[in-house]
């Protein structure tokens, strides 16, 4: 895992709020009622090109009585803002992660208890 890790690159702008809302639209449209559908985001919290804006993204996501998706944002990166994520774990009941390379597995487990 930590050799894939660092093998990523940022290259350029980021669309987070379009990809989360991208994520979340596929999941919507492709219900498994057996199955718990969530959205694992690890990102440093900064959007640098999305066309959608944060306040249109969390009204999408928030959860309803017909829409359970859950969003489980991890901050990655001494410079994550934690506002974002924060506010898009709170839309969907959920928590901000802190992930590192070192402990990345131990959030992803951590994570896959809410399943």
């Amino acid at each position: 895992v930590e050799k894939k890790i660092k093998s990523l690159f940022a290259s350029g702008n980021t669309a987070l709020y379009d990809a989360v809302a991208e994520a979340h639209q596929y999941l919507k449209k492709n219900p498994q009622p057996e199955k718990i559908a969530a959205i694992v985001v690890l990102s440093d919290g900064q959007d640098t090109s999305s066309q959608l804006k944060l306040e249109e993204l969390l009204k999408q996501v928030q959860l309803t009585e017909t829409t359970s998706i859950l969003i489980f944002p991890v901050g990655y990166g001494e410079d994550a803002d934690k506002t974002v994520l924060e506010n898009l774990a709170k839309a969907t009941k959920t928590k901000v992660y802190q992930g590192t390379v070192q402990d990345i597995e131990k959030v992803l487990l951590d994570i896959s208890t809410f399943f």
